[in-house]
């Protein structure tokens, strides 16, 4: 992640942001000055936390509650109890994230100017709007291709949107340096 933020985006010397992967199981917090790394830790939740509570609350199958996460219609679903269940979810990994960050400023006494989201849980309806809410710095979904070119004539730029919190971490450790 922190490979992919040198490459795409430029910040002030002693700015202090935080990229914050959220996969499927395990949420990584990386809070980083001057493109390193100075705090880590990861969270044992994810997207999957997301799904399973569907299928608890809907009582549905695990591929069901994947379609239902993702925004796919499923006929005779309850779509109030399907968005509580999202957004309670979904608060419940922002309160996660916010703990953590609250933890590092209550030990270092600096701000964290600016929030980065990645992996698939980073699209998830409410958890950028819950974060912004949170913090007076800025939150955005990264942009892996904010700064590489690709062939717009081979990939559509709504796919590479699409994509782009997915492969955050995978854009990263294509550009590492050889023995860095």
């Amino acid at each position: 992640m922190e490979n992919m933020f040198g490459v795409n985006y430029t910040h002030d010397e002693n700015e202090i942001c935080a990229l914050i992967d959220i996969g499927a199981t395990i949420t990584n917090i990386n809070i980083i000055k001057n493109k390193s790394s100075i705090f880590n830790r990861d969270a044992p939740m994810g997207g999957n936390l997301i799904t399973e509570e569907i299928q608890k609350e809907l009582f549905v199958s695990y591929e069901e509650a994947e379609m239902l996460k993702t925004g796919e219609d499923i006929e005779g679903i309850d779509k109030d109890i399907l968005d509580q269940t999202i957004t309670k979810t979904v608060s419940s990994i922002a309160r996660e994230i916010q703990r953590t960050i609250d933890f590092f400023t209550g030990q270092t006494l600096v701000e964290i100017s600016n929030i980065y989201l990645s992996g698939g849980t980073a699209k998830m309806r409410g958890l950028k709007e819950i974060l912004e809410e949170k913090y007076t710095g800025k939150v955005e979904v990264a942009d892996p291709f904010k700064s590489i070119k690709y062939d717009k004539k081979i990939f559509e730029t709504e796919y590479i949107n699409e994509i782009a919190p997915i492969v955050a971490i995978g854009v990263g450790l294509a550009i590492r340096k050889y023995g860095g």
